[in-house]
């Protein structure tokens, strides 16, 4: 079964990411780009990841809280950075994962330039370590909050080579609905620790 790419922005550096407690759990952008309501941060986590094989507990943050929840909220997201949805003036939320489990990010990238900048455009890849690669994650520079063009990561080719089989990991890769217009991913686990909450 395909893995799912999920993205998490932090101005910290971390190893791995788990939520410090068990109050509140860490939330996850679902997307095949950069995504964000509040501009660009220090460092992008990239994790690809099967949630049964590696044991992570996921819960979508829109009702009714499941993949397919998730994968429709990506697809409206790409929906409207192809102009399909002109008359919305702010960036479309793309689905929201939650999960207490640990995540290993695949990919770390940390910005490069001004530390204060929140519009930033390039990023140098740390993890993994070795060559110093600097990808650039949007078409053209931008001055204005929600005004961004990311691009798909697998239309950057440094990204597309850190991340096998780019392609085959969800949500760049197609697929469709059942019967009754449902998505469904075979190795979605549900998270079970905690029964409610969205956790805004």
């Amino acid at each position: 079964m395909s893995k799912l790419l999920l993205i998490h922005n932090s101005d910290r550096l971390f190893d791995a990411l788990q939520p410090p407690d068990t109050k509140r759990p860490n939330f996850y952008w679902y997307t095949d780009r950069f995504v964000s309501h509040i501009g660009t941060f220090k460092y992008i986590y990239i994790f690809v990841i099967n949630p049964k094989e590696d044991n992570i507990e996921l819960r979508c943050r829109a009702e009714p809280f499941d993949f397919d929840a998730l994968h429709k909220g990506y697809l409206h997201f790409k929906e409207y950075h192809e102009g399909k949805h002109p008359h919305y003036k702010m960036n479309i939320e793309t689905g929201i994962a939650m999960s207490f489990s640990k995540l290993t990010p695949t990919v770390i990238l940390r910005a490069v330039g001004d530390e204060e900048d929140g519009l930033k455009i390039d990023y140098e890849v740390i993890k993994p370590s070795g060559k110093k690669t600097i990808v650039r994650l949007f078409k053209e520079p931008y001055s204005e909050i929600y005004k961004d063009k990311p691009l798909k990561f697998s239309d950057i080719p440094e990204l597309a080579t850190l991340i096998p089989e780019i392609e085959d990991v969800l949500p760049f890769k197609q697929i469709e609905p059942n019967a009754e217009g449902r998505y469904v991913y075979e190795d979605w686990l549900a998270m079970t620790t905690h029964k409610g909450g969205t956790w805004l």
